[in-house]
C-alpha cells in the first residue's frame, strides 16, 4: 500500500529530522511511504486546496504565524479522512484540537519512542480503509471513495463513471468488467453491459427496473434478471 505523509514544521532542522526518522520507520515497518515536507501550515494548505492528497499529516502545533491547530483546522475543510497527528511540547492543546478527529499527539521530547508505533497503527488504518473504498488514482491525487457512498456506475465510452449518494460523479479511465473486479462482489451486481449497482442502495425490483434509493430507475436486461433478483433479497434482507 501507498501511503502519502505530509510533514509540516517550520524549524529547517527539525523537518529534516523529521523526514529521516520517518524514512527508518517505513524500512523498518516495511510500508511504502512518501514523505512530503512543508516549512509552513500555509504552504501545505495551498497544496490541500489544490486537490493534493495526504493520507497522514503531521503537524508541529507551536509555529509561527499559521499555527499548526490553525492548520489542521483548515485541512478539515477540505479532507476529512487524513489522519493528523500533531508533535507538541504541551498536551494542554489537546482540548483546544478535540473536535478536529486528531488521530495522535506525539511529545517532541518522545518522538523516536513515540512515532514509530503511531505510523504503525495508522498504516494498519489506512490498510483497512483501503478495503472498504474504491480508489482512484490520478496525477498528484489519489481518490478514495467508500463503496457505501457508490450507488451505480455506468459506462461511457472508454471511462466508467461512478454515481454516489452525495451527487458527486466520479470517472475512471477502465472497462466496466475492470472496475467489477475491484468492487466487493458480496454488494455490487452488474444489472446490464454498461451498469453496476449497489444492492445496498436498491430500493425496489420490478419487473425489468431496478429503482435506487436516489430516484433513478435503471433497467435489468433479461439475461441478468435472475442473478440481480437474487442478490437484491440477499442483501436488501441484510439491511431492511
Amino acid at each position: 500500500m501507498y501511503i502519502r505523509c505530509a510533514i509540516c514544521d517550520d524549524q529547517p532542522d527539525l523537518l529534516q529530522n523529521l523526514h529521516r526518522t520517518l524514512d527508518a520507520i517505513a524500512e523498518n515497518l516495511q510500508i511504502d511511504l512518501a514523505v512530503f515536507p512543508f516549512s509552513s501550515g500555509r504552504n501545505l494548505l495551498y497544496e490541500i486546496q489544490d486537490q493534493t492528497t495526504y493520507d497522514i499529516v503531521i503537524l508541529d502545533i507551536e509555529m509561527p504565524g499559521k499555527s499548526g491547530i490553525e492548520t489542521a483546522r483548515d485541512i478539515r475543510q477540505y479532507d476529512d479522512d487524513c489522519l493528523i497527528l500533531f508533535l507538541t511540547s504541551h498536551l494542554e492543546y489537546a482540548a483546544e484540537a478535540y473536535e478536529l478527529n486528531i488521530f495522535r499527539y506525539i511529545p517532541k521530547p518522545k518522538l523516536s519512542e513515540k512515532l514509530p508505533a503511531a505510523i504503525a497503527d495508522a498504516a494498519r488504518q489506512l490498510q483497512t480503509r483501503c478495503k472498504q473504498c474504491y480508489l482512484i488514482s490520478k496525477p498528484h491525487l489519489v481518490e478514495k471513495i467508500p463503496f457505501q457512498n457508490i450507488v451505480y456506475i455506468l459506462k461511457d465510452g472508454k471511462y466508467c463513471t461512478l454515481f454516489c449518494r452525495d451527487n458527486q460523479t466520479v470517472s475512471v479511465r477502465k472497462p466496466i468488467a475492470a472496475v467489477l473486479r475491484e468492487l466487493p462482489g458480496d454488494l455490487f451486481t452488474r444489472v446490464d453491459r454498461g451498469c453496476i449497482v449497489n444492492m445496498q442502495h436498491a430500493r425496489r425490483l420490478e419487473n425489468h427496473t431496478l429503482l435506487c434509493c436516489n430516484g433513478i430507475r435503471l433497467p435489468v436486461s433479461r439475461s441478468k434478471l435472475q442473478t440481480v433478483r437474487q442478490q437484491f433479497f440477499r442483501v436488501r434482507g441484510s439491511y431492511l
